[in-house]
């Protein structure tokens, strides 16, 4: 059981700590480089669940470690959440267009698609499945993708291009 230490104590233990002249001050920073408020965070997290979504095993506390602490990891276990991270931050800095999203698919499918393949719209049904082979998700069908009025590339081009 635990025993509760009285605040008679506290004082001396108090005395004693500063007799140690020990300096437990935490460096100051102008921002911290894993915070909470900051856009890069944002971006590692959603590239992490964006990889879970495609089945990578890679986990939101190991990914940070590896962004932001310098953390190694086998190259496998990070390449595809980098490439993501590229990619989206590559999206929030350049202006919506076909072009441009046709390069953050470049980054995005780096690790994932042949170099062929890479930055083009794709001309086969595309679904992921989760560790149960259950479908999770199911992309456009492209043969139709000209026809519907909700197609992304389509909406993109008339807004954007």
């Amino acid at each position: 059981m635990f025993k509760i230490i009285f605040d008679k104590y506290l004082e001396d233990y108090d005395a004693q700590i500063k007799s140690l002249n020990i300096d437990l001050t935490l460096p100051e920073t102008d921002t911290p480089v894993f915070a909470p408020d900051s856009f890069s965070f944002y971006t590692s997290i959603a590239s992490v669940y964006s990889s879970k979504i495609e089945g990578d095993p890679i986990d939101a506390s190991s990914y940070m470690k590896h962004k932001y602490m310098g953390v190694k990891f086998k190259p496998n276990y990070t390449k595809k959440t980098d490439d993501l991270f590229k990619a989206y931050t590559f999206a929030s800095k350049n202006r919506l267009n076909t072009e441009n999203i046709f390069k953050a698919h470049t980054l995005i499918t780096k690790n994932i698609l042949h170099k062929s393949q890479q930055g083009l719209i794709r001309s086969g049904i595309v679904q992921v499945l989760d560790e149960q082979d259950r479908i999770n998700y199911v992309g456009t069908n492209p043969l139709f993708c000209d026809r519907l009025a909700f197609c992304p590339i389509r909406q993109i081009r008339k807004a954007y291009d």
